[in-house]
């Protein structure tokens, strides 16, 4: 059982910053899926991005669930310097009808991030909300390999196509996350923390005993993985990876 409760002065605000930047991510995954439907090769992909759409939008319903329990009420900002670098570069490739370029971003950048955020949050939570994350967790893990399969194909059919989309991403999505991941408090504020706080939420994170570093390393090793299991050499991951950290 978590030893961060109810009866600390503390626990609405941070449930409040926490849930709603859950929310936030949740938001992004519902816009990117729709983006992508349009560009989507056959009838069978459109169905399954409206698929994975609404599964985001279910995951945003049930935060919205856990935080009226708590009695607690989340906002949502993803317009910022780093939702909102993340969504342009995404938006970008969108645009160009590049289905590639959407997939690497959305369901091996991001998806890599929610579970490694995800899953280190769980242990550390309220039942209530603990249990909604790992379920959401579980899912984001089964567009996580989805996304790992589909990128694989792209890989197989055009392998230095599929590398200079994910540089793209690692450049224009990757940093940027990684940058937000840091232990120290973001400069600038994220949109999230500036609304419900008017601070950085980093130092709070540690009365619930999350540590921001391990998280960060946690995402920052799934992505290689997964990016190792796409179909390229470790060389090329640990380059793509090294920035992440620079």
């Amino acid at each position: 059982m978590p030893s961060f409760g109810p009866s600390h002065p503390r626990f609405a605000d941070v449930y409040r910053t926490l849930i709603s930047h859950v929310i936030a991510g949740e938001a992004v995954g519902i816009e990117h899926y729709a983006q992508m439907i349009p560009i989507a090769r056959t009838i069978d992909e459109r169905m399954q991005l409206l698929e994975d759409a609404w599964s985001e939008k279910c995951h945003l319903k049930s935060m919205l669930a856990a935080a009226y329990e708590l009695g607690v009420t989340p906002t949502s900002a993803i317009d910022d310097q780093y939702w909102g670098k993340v969504r342009a570069a995404f938006r970008a490739r969108a645009v160009a009808g590049d289905l590639a370029g959407c997939y690497v971003i959305q369901d091996i950048v991001l998806e890599c991030l929610a579970v490694a955020f995800y899953e280190g949050l769980v242990p550390r939570l309220e039942p209530t909300v603990a249990a909604r994350l790992a379920a959401i967790s579980q899912e984001e893990r089964e567009h996580l390999a989805h996304g790992t399969a589909t990128a694989a194909e792209f890989h197989s059919e055009d392998p230095l196509g599929l590398e200079q989309r994910v540089e793209y991403a690692n450049e224009n999505a990757g940093r940027v996350l990684s940058e937000w991941m840091r232990p120290r408090d973001c400069e600038p504020v994220c949109g999230v923390c500036t609304i419900t706080r008017g601070s950085c939420f980093k130092e709070d994170l540690q009365l619930l005993q999350v540590d921001i570093a391990a998280t960060r390393g946690r995402f920052t090793a799934l992505y290689g993985k997964t990016l190792r299991d796409v179909g390229f050499s470790p060389a090329r991951v640990t380059r793509w990876v090294a920035r992440l950290a620079s």
